[in-house]
């Protein structure tokens, strides 16, 4: 899904998951786990090249969830759980 979003034109980061019970962000109180992105200034994510997008991929920067940056559509995000 990564790189359908990617492919369609979107600009896409990935986020910080989960490793042995703690945030991968370093932060041993960071409880945004899966919620917040692994780059700086992710405002201005460039659209990456299809190189960078495999590297992305192949070191597992999206294995654990990405951002995608829009403008001008309507986002839903629907929480099974609750």
């Amino acid at each position: 899904m990564f790189r359908d979003y990617h492919k369609a034109g979107f600009r896409v980061f990935g986020l910080y998951g989960l490793s042995k019970g703690l945030c991968e962000c370093g932060n041993k109180d960071c409880e945004a786990y899966y919620k917040h992105p692994r780059v700086s200034n992710w405002q201005h994510t460039p659209h990456w090249s299809e190189d960078q997008i495999a590297c992305m991929e192949m070191t597992g920067q999206v294995s654990t969830g990405f951002g995608v940056l829009c403008s001008g559509y309507l986002i839903i995000d629907i929480d099974p759980r609750n």
